[in-house]
């Protein structure tokens, strides 16, 4: 069933070994700082990742390469669909990992049943949130709109009692060495 096909496709999936990342560092022995080389962070590095990020939203290009986007809607009732087993599978591979309780079929679609919607909701309102900081910054273009941090907003958002409250971001402290 369902549980042999996942495990045949995890056992396929072939993890890299991992590398650290070589950070260079300076130490100021005197005053026990440490300053991280940020050399590769120039205007032309920063220009070319942002024009990249301008490109990944031209829907032209999107249609020109056959990519299409289809909604998927969370249906626990469907057994036929895999939902709620991936649910399951997924969260006893979690019980197993930390050692957690094993669940059920049943218990787990009843537990879907409640728990999709603040879910999903939830997350909606935090990638919302989040792309429209990204699409201000994917159309600065050139008048340098990204630098300002006036142009950005954090969100608080509490769902129990509808409310959201976007605020300007405040900077951060300088030091007298900046």
């Amino acid at each position: 069933p369902v549980g042999d096909e996942l495990q045949k496709i995890v056992n396929s999936v072939v993890i890299p070994d991992w590398k650290p990342k070589e950070i260079k560092m300076k130490v100021d022995e005197e005053n026990d700082k440490i300053a991280v080389d940020n050399s590769g962070d120039t205007e032309e590095n920063i220009t070319s990742l942002r024009e990249e990020l301008k490109s990944t939203f031209n829907r032209d290009d999107f249609k020109a390469k056959g990519y299409t986007f289809e909604a998927a809607s969370f249906e626990k009732d469907v057994d036929s669909n895999h939902h709620v087993g991936f649910i399951m599978h997924a969260s006893n591979s979690r019980g197993e990992n930390y050692s957690l309780g094993m669940t059920d079929f049943i218990s787990t679609k009843k537990i879907a049943g409640r728990i999709t919607p603040a879910i999903s909701t939830a997350t909606a309102m935090i990638t919302g949130s989040v792309m429209l900081e990204v699409f201000k910054y994917a159309q600065a273009g050139d008048n340098d709109y990204h630098s300002k941090i006036g142009a950005y907003r954090n969100a608080y958002v509490d769902l129990r009692v509808p409310t959201v409250v976007m605020f300007e971001l405040m900077a951060c402290p300088k030091n007298e060495s900046d």
